[in-house]
């Protein structure tokens, strides 16, 4: 299992909540993203990490953003120039 990070929980728990917000079952959402079940629970359950491609091809079968997807984890601080 890789090291959980605030980010990555925050992922996790976002994919989950708009998931089911949008009606869909496991299997539905694997089926939008061309992998089984299983594969997509263990990106969901955090065990697995997605590639930035399968993060885009989830925020386009769910209709969002990286942004929404990823929620506020981590604010952008300003940087002084």
């Amino acid at each position: 299992m890789p090291a959980e990070t605030t980010m990555h929980r925050v992922f996790c728990q976002n994919l989950r909540s708009m998931r089911a917000a949008g009606s869909l079952t496991q299997e539905a959402m694997a089926d939008r993203l061309g992998m089984t079940q299983p594969q997509y629970a263990k990106i969901e359950n955090g065990s697995h990490v997605p590639s930035l491609v399968t993060v885009e091809r989830i925020t386009i079968a769910l209709g969002v953003s990286v942004a929404e997807l990823l929620g506020s984890a981590h604010p952008m601080k300003q940087r002084s120039a």
